[in-house]
């Protein structure tokens, strides 16, 4: 899984003005991993990490969690999205039952 690391986004150029560097939050770590659905497409969402601290040395461990949150996290999304089908199919059978017992509206 690709993932970006900005050890100090004052050192790049095209960040060094934006308002979130040169204010308040004062960014100055950035990484994200892309999220991914089960199915193997990228969304359009990213999971970031940001610190107003910059972080040049990273051990694997971080990096292994950087690259396990978005799995759990897409995880639980998807996880939601099978529930909120199975409701819906159970209303669905329950109004054809309806209709074959001639209860329908």
């Amino acid at each position: 899984m690709r993932c970006y690391i900005i050890h100090d986004i004052t050192q790049v150029e095209q960040f060094e003005d934006k308002p979130y560097v040169t204010g308040w939050s004062y960014v100055r770590f950035d990484t994200g991993v892309p999220l991914t659905a089960r199915t193997g497409h990228a969304c359009h969402w990213k999971f970031c990490v940001t610190n107003t601290t910059p972080r040049m040395e990273l051990d694997n461990n971080y990096l292994e969690k950087l690259h396990e949150l978005p799995r759990v996290v897409m995880e639980h999304l998807d996880l939601i999205n099978s529930q909120q089908r199975l409701y819906r199919s159970q209303f669905v059978i329950e109004d054809l039952c309806r209709f074959v017992d001639g209860r329908a509206p």
